[in-house]
């Protein structure tokens, strides 16, 4: 999209992530997305296979009228709306369309789509990053700024405003723009220098170390191209991100460019398979780990450059944010003309040397941004961008509960997963629906287990234990809940705000309680049995090596408070499960809060610092408040919505990678069936063998991803090679019904190959000894074909694909009937495996490692697993995890 095109549209796109129905006059209905939106229209796409618009038998073509059904989730319910609309244009090869209003859309409808746009974090306020110029309120500002007897800065004129008018004066705004520049050109200079320093250094090493000459060839090739082409890389990768401070990109043109980057020409087939899909992968993952890497920083970063130029303040456009850094050093890189195979560690270079700059240079933006002095607080910012509403389930997270039942398997699970929404389910499962409360049953069960224990001791004849009431005791023999209260805050009293030390704390409360209140009394039976549940449960969190460190640290803070609390509502873990305890509740959210990380590492420094503050309030003030853990739960929903959001986006992030994956993976097996029909167990051509590895072959898989095996270009592109094949092998003769000119038939070769921009040097030699074979030289005389016998065990190999495809049937080599049959029984349990489910394992360095399910692939033959942080870590093959599960 360029600026003209930009220029002309009436109104402005908002980008927006939500299911719809599409009605055409004929056919079945299109179950679709709305991926952005505007007063006078839509654009809607589809997924594959069922979901595809060419599956539903509409036929639609631009100019048709179309009933469009969607609901968007609103604060207290779902919002239902009907409309028609009239088609613009079929994009993506007929399964995306625009669509428009003739009378625009219903304003009850455009409110509706905005607000949960804002809420779903796609766009920005309206009231956000307007520019007030041409306003009063501007006009005052702007002439205030100017004036040397001015006495209001520029951050107290907009916060006088009350934010209504979020922008800078534009000469302070130009010249703030000016020092982030020199800024930024310092930095990234210095990131193109050091990258290709320290990539130099290590191909050195890595070329010594080749274990064939032919990997290092590639590696000293690279190494050609660094020394040839290292300023020429810079420059560009700094002109790159300056140009983008130079001039504002909009959201619309940035998104339609990466669409195009993932996608491919609409025109072309050269993006998408081999080594362009995998860079294209790689990319979006180098810019998913460089953005979680940066959440606090990116969030300042939003708010502040969005009061410099609006589109700004949308994490993609940030002219200096992790997506344009990386796309700009994606574009830089072409001009090295690196090796394929080298391109991951080409990138995770790229990556280390990135985040050392990256580091450096938002610390010093954040410095420049605050000697300005231009900018209100940014708290008060950060509200600007965040959602106006949150919808939230039991367990704090942010929802769309509608959303899932229209989503895509493999997403819909992710997703619901990623938000803590029950377990994997089934479209026609109700996620909100929990017919019992297991906290209660667990709760019920221990408490009775314990009193079960005391009567079999009893019956047994063993004492009764030191600490209980006798019997039949009298009120003056019973410890009160006031009195274990009160010795419970002594003890606070003595230990602190802090981790309860090693010390057990029912026998120093026991011990408490006799120094202060008599040696003669004993506990109830309750309250004993209340203290042994806390006892175990806290020792459980505590000592629990899959838990982070920091939450063990607020678990044991909380003990105390903990057992105030049970002592005077004993019940209170078995609560309603609609509505829970807040301190139940808290507890569930210092677990999700704490749980982001790996269980030997630290707690995030934000948020760590915001829960210490909130336990302080809960250990000092429960006494006087009891309230204060609902008031806590209130003040912890926004830590929990924004970890939330992150997960959730890098588990999105990393399905649709994987889906991409298993696209590709998906096409490749349908060519080699393809083609395994063909030349299995059979004398083969090396000619036809040639031209299929890899320059057929991937145009088989080019057309599979873009237009299915369905196709005509699918079969016209097989009835190419059938006619190849029947000709060198002689079976096809001139006087055949099928057959087709030889010339013809090379022409329609060259085109086909030349639309995959297959290497010239190599396309000219095969279509000479094609023609050698096929036409002859100018006598008539033909080249002899030579054959090869193709068993039917080597066709993936043949065709280059060898070690490409998922292996659907495991394998491991041993002769001991024993280790085999564990080893099918370990295949078996990993095809099991569902999205959502988690799994223990350990690091390098033998640590102990939790891991989500995001993703499994055809078959179970692939897998996706991922972090506390929702960041992809493991993608093992079936082989990998049934070998890992056989090995504990």
């Amino acid at each position: 999209m360029d600026d003209t095109a930009s220029n002309r549209r009436k109104y402005s796109r908002q980008p927006i992530s939500l299911s719809a129905l599409v009605h055409p006059q004929q056919g079945r209905s299109w179950l679709c997305s709305i991926r952005d939106f505007c007063e006078e229209g839509m654009l809607l796409t589809g997924g594959s296979g069922s979901r595809a618009l060419s599956s539903t038998g509409a036929q639609a073509k631009p100019g048709d009228v179309v009933a469009l059904h969607f609901t968007v989730a609103t604060p207290s319910s779902q919002e239902h709306f009907r409309t028609q609309a009239k088609i613009a244009r079929l994009t993506d090869s007929g399964n995306s369309m625009g669509v428009i209003f003739e009378n625009g859309i219903e304003q009850r409808a455009l409110d509706t789509l905005m607000d949960f746009a804002v809420a779903a974090g796609t766009t920005v306020p309206a009231d956000f990053g307007e520019t007030g110029d041409e306003s009063a309120d501007g006009k005052a500002a702007s002439a205030k700024s100017k004036s040397p007897n001015g006495s209001m800065r520029a951050s107290e004129e907009i916060a006088d405003r009350g934010l209504r008018d979020r922008t800078l004066p534009t000469e302070a705004a130009d010249k703030l723009k000016t020092r982030i520049r020199t800024v930024a050109a310092q930095a990234i200079a210095r990131l193109g220098t050091n990258y290709c320093k320290t990539l130099n250094e290590q191909f050195i090493v890595n070329a010594r170390d080749a274990g064939t000459n032919a990997l290092q060839t590639r590696y000293f090739e690279v190494l050609d191209q660094l020394e040839k082409g290292q300023e020429k890389f810079t420059s560009d990768l700094v002109t790159a991100v300056l140009a983008q401070i130079d001039k504002v990109s909009d959201l619309d043109s940035i998104l339609d460019r990466r669409r195009r980057r993932e996608s491919g020409n609409s025109t072309r087939l050269e993006l998408v398979d081999t080594g362009s899909f995998e860079e294209w992968l790689m990319v979006a993952e180098l810019i998913s780990k460089t953005e979680n890497r940066f959440t606090d920083q990116l969030l300042d970063m939003r708010a502040q450059f969005g009061l410099l130029e609006r589109p700004w303040s949308h994490k993609d456009v940030i002219p200096i944010g992790p997506s344009a850094v990386c796309w700009a050093f994606d574009d830089a890189l072409r001009t090295l003309q690196t090796s394929s195979e080298l391109q991951k560690e080409i990138y995770h270079t790229f990556e280390i040397e990135l985040a050392k700059i990256l580091t450096n240079l938002y610390d010093s933006l954040a410095r420049l941004f605050d000697d300005s002095r231009l900018f209100p607080k940014l708290e008060e910012l950060w509200d600007s961008l965040r959602p106006k509403y949150t919808i939230r389930n039991r367990a704090g997270v942010t929802v769309q509960p509608a959303d899932y039942q229209e989503m895509d398997q493999s997403m819909r699970e992710a997703l619901m997963a990623a938000d803590g929404v029950g377990s994997p389910m089934r479209m026609d499962a109700n996620p909100f629906d929990q017919q019992t409360n297991m906290q209660s049953q667990s709760y019920q069960t221990a408490r009775s287990i314990l009193n079960v224990g005391r009567r079999a001791d009893e019956m047994q004849g063993k004492p009764r234990a030191a600490d209980l009431a006798p019997a039949g005791a009298t009120p003056n023999q019973i410890y009160k809940n006031s009195e274990i209260v009160d010795a419970l805050t002594k003890i606070q009293a003595a230990v602190g705000d802090a981790p309860s030390a090693d010390t057990r704390l029912r026998p120093r409360l026991i011990e408490e309680l006799k120094s202060h209140f008599g040696r003669h009394k004993g506990l109830m039976e309750e309250d004993y049995d209340t203290l042994a549940f806390m006892e175990h449960l806290v020792d459980s969190m505590a000592t629990d090596q899959l838990i982070t460190e920091g939450v063990r640290d607020w678990v044991r803070r909380l003990e105390i408070t903990l057992n105030k609390l049970a002592a005077q509502d004993p019940d209170f873990l078995q609560s309603d499960p609609e509505d829970p305890h807040s301190a139940v509740q808290m507890l569930n959210q210092l677990a999700r809060l704490g749980n982001s990380k790996g269980p030997r590492d630290g707690i995030d420094r934000e948020v760590g610092r915001r829960v210490d503050e909130l336990l302080h309030e809960v250990v000092t003030d429960y006494d006087a408040n009891p309230k204060v853990f609902a008031e806590v739960v209130d003040e912890l929903h926004p830590l929990i919505d924004r970890q939330a959001r992150t997960y959730r986006g890098n588990v999105e992030r990393t399905v649709r990678a994987s889906e991409g994956q298993q696209k590709l993976a998906r096409a490749r097996r349908r060519v080699a069936g393809e083609v395994g029909d063909r030349i299995a167990g059979r004398d083969v051509p090396e000619l036809l063998l040639e031209l299929l590895n890899p320059g057929w072959r991937n145009l088989l898989v080019h057309t599979h991803l873009r237009h299915g095996a369905q196709s005509n270009e699918w079969r016209d592109q097989i009835s190419v090679l059938e006619q190849l094949q029947g000709q060198l092998d002689g079976d096809t003769q001139p006087d055949s019904a099928d057959y087709v000119d030889p010339e013809s038939l090379l022409k329609r070769v060259v085109e086909g190959l030349d639309s995959i921009s297959f290497d010239p040097s190599k396309r000219t030699p095969l279509t000479m000894k094609l023609s050698s074979a096929l036409v002859g030289d100018t006598t008539g005389k033909k080249t002899p074909v030579v054959k090869v016998n193709i068993p039917e065990a080597e066709v993936e190999r043949a065709l280059g694909l060898d070690g490409l495809l998922p292996v659907a049937n495991p394998e491991i080599e041993s002769e001991d009937p024993k280790a085999l049959d564990r080893f099918e029984i370990a295949v078996e349990r990993a095809r099991h495996i569902q999205v959502g489910e988690w799994l223990a394992t350990s690091d390098k360095e033998a640590r102990p490692l939790i891991l989500s399910v995001a993703f499994v692939g055809d078959d179970s033959t692939s897998f996706a697993l991922v972090n506390r942080k929702g960041v992809k870590t493991l993608e093992p093959s079936l082989q990998d995890m049934a070998e890992g599960l056989d090995q504990g």
